[in-house]
């Protein structure tokens, strides 16, 4: 027997996001469907591919972002409408994070 589907996360990673990009912001940005427990904006480490440093493609510089709402729904709503928009003159591109990673972060 396969085990039950997984429960919608509550939380999402935000990439391509520009430099200088704040908690803040994504507060700003994602507030608006919902109420936030957090968010967080990391730099990304570059990875080592033949020898050579590159930044992640899709990461815009490097910056990453962490978006927990306080209900699944309103996290599914947030990424619908922001996945794919364009944001400080990028595209942002936003997907759920899987439950076990959220409670791993906090």
């Amino acid at each position: 027997a396969q085990p039950p589907p997984a429960a919608p996360s509550s939380s999402l990673r935000v990439n391509g996001l520009k430099p200088g990009t704040t908690a803040e912001d994504l507060a700003k940005l994602f507030g608006q469907y919902g109420h936030l427990l957090s968010t967080s904006v990391k730099r990304q480490r570059p990875v080592i591919n033949s020898g050579q440093l590159k930044w992640p493609a899709v990461t815009g510089g490097g910056r990453l972002g962490f978006v927990q709402f306080a209900t699944s729904a309103e996290a599914q709503q947030a990424l619908h409408a922001l996945n794919g928009a364009m944001v400080g003159g990028g595209t942002i591109y936003v997907e759920a994070e899987p439950a076990d990673a959220a409670e791993i972060k906090s």
